[in-house]
């Protein structure tokens, strides 16, 4: 029985800044499914650029697969969390750190809360040591999170976050019991601090499987205050490879990149595991009972999370000039020439954008009647009103709109701008329209090398274009 949630995960777009895992974004979400695991979280250290990838994938598998409509994907961040208003003049070796700490998204508003956390994270960043740092204020998360708190979850990561650093460090004076009693008492402070941000039910503590000494002292005091603070105690494997075959591979991605930092026993169970690899780790010093309770209560955190997605509707832009305005309001100057029905379904389009498109071609074409009305030039010129309108239906978009505020793009280059113009590129010049609106100073007719419309728009084709 596999069915929990693996709360801590990354891909392969970890720390852009010193990359640190190998796991394709589509392979782990394929991986968690494949051990049978109810659910994955994406929580790559400082980026969000893995979710729509994640999301996408995992849609399509719901499409080909009824399986896939009980797994859950988890969109999340791993932050440095500092203290307010670090940065490289006031920086301290001694005694600053950028302490690990996990951020779930329970829903749309909770992913919004995490990139714009991760914004202000980078509007803070700073080089240190050759590598850019990137902190999260904890007036961050006062100001973001705890104004409008229950859209995100937060657990207290690895060793390398604030929580283990200071349990390690009270550890060193438990010789010393008055120190080690005003630690204790600070970190208990610390807690509840953290909860009071995110709120009792979004908090949880997070023990790591290993058989590292340092590990083991701090999944038995997080525990300890999970019982006694009340506060619920998770499983996670802080994933940075797949499975453990892959373990040598990474330690070598690791080695091949600069900087310091470590390969060995930090990244040795960093995978992820089934039930039976995390009790094989933990059941003899925490028990086998306990070890099934954190992995439960994964389900306190999957079983919070809504479905949302983060792709949005695509928009064109087109911001109408007062002469496009009064334009979309006059009567066509039509010429004595039959023209399509295409034409007129522009012209009576509900569409300002539309109609305006028509007035500019008709005027292009109507200051030189004798070049412009022929047979193969009118005849070009439908087709590719017929492949806009086309597109237009097929793909919700009115694109007609992007074609005048491209050619006014142009405009204001050659009039108010100190630029050079080029006379088109790529597929555009093979579009006669965009010759007739003056966004191309190429006529395709005219040239003798064979060019095609449809490489530049056709229905099946829904991206900005040249």
């Amino acid at each position: 029985m596999n069915n929990f949630f693996a709360l801590h995960c990354h891909t392969e777009e970890s720390n852009q800044r010193l990359l640190d895992c190998i796991i394709k974004v589509e392979d782990l979400v394929q991986g968690a499914f494949d051990l049978g695991l109810s659910g994955v979280a994406i929580t790559d250290h400082e980026t969000v650029s893995a979710a729509v990838r994640a999301l996408n994938y995992i849609e399509k598998k719901r499409q080909d697969n009824e399986a896939w409509k009980n797994f859950k994907l988890i969109l999340g961040n791993e932050i440095y969390l500092c203290r307010n208003d670090l940065n490289s003049e006031n920086y301290d070796s001694k005694q600053d750190r950028f302490y690990h700490f996990i951020l779930l998204a329970k829903d749309e508003e909770g992913h919004k809360q995490i990139r714009e956390l991760s914004s202000r994270a980078y509007e803070h960043s700073f080089m240190r040591s050759k590598m850019r740092r990137v902190p999260t204020y904890y007036r961050d998360i006062e100001e973001i999170i705890g104004s409008n708190p229950g859209h995100v979850i937060g657990s207290t990561a690895c060793l390398g976050s604030y929580l283990g650093s200071q349990l390690l460090k009270a550890s060193s004076h438990e010789q010393y019991p008055a120190v080690f009693e005003k630690e204790i008492l600070e970190i208990k402070k610390w807690i509840k601090y953290i909860q009071n941000i995110f709120g009792k039910e979004n908090f949880f503590l997070e023990l790591q499987p290993s058989h590292n000494e340092e590990q083991i002292y701090v999944n038995n005091w997080l525990l300890t205050y999970s019982q006694e603070l009340n506060i619920p105690a998770i499983i996670t494997t802080d994933a940075h490879y797949l499975r453990p075959e892959d373990r040598e591979i990474h330690k070598a991605y690791l080695n091949s990149k600069d900087g310091d930092r470590e390969v060995d026993d930090f990244y040795a169970t960093t995978y992820l595991m089934t039930r039976e690899e995390i009790h094989k780790y933990m059941d003899e010093y925490i028990g086998k009972e306990k070890v099934e309770e954190c992995l439960n209560n994964t389900y306190l955190v999957g079983n919070q999370i809504s479905e949302y997605n983060l792709n949005k509707p695509f928009k064109l832009p087109y911001l109408p000039s007062e002469k496009d305005k009064q334009l979309a309001k006059q009567k066509f100057n039509i010429p004595n020439y039959p023209l399509n029905e295409i034409w007129y379904t522009f012209m009576n389009s509900e569409e300002d954008s539309d109609r305006v498109m028509i007035h500019r071609l008709l005027n292009k074409m109507n200051s030189n009647p004798e070049f412009f009305y022929t047979k193969e030039r009118i005849e070009r010129a439908t087709v590719e009103l017929q492949t806009v309108w086309d597109a237009s239906k097929k793909q919700n978009l009115t694109w007609s709109k992007y074609f005048l505020q491209v050619a006014d793009y142009i405009d204001i280059a050659w009039t108010e701008g100190d630029t050079i113009v080029g006379c088109g590129r790529g597929s555009g010049v093979g579009f006669y329209l965009n010759y007739l609106l003056d966004v191309t100073q190429v006529d395709p007719i005219r040239e003798k090398v064979k060019t095609y419309f449809w490489r530049y728009l056709n229905p099946e084709r829904v991206s900005i274009l040249d």
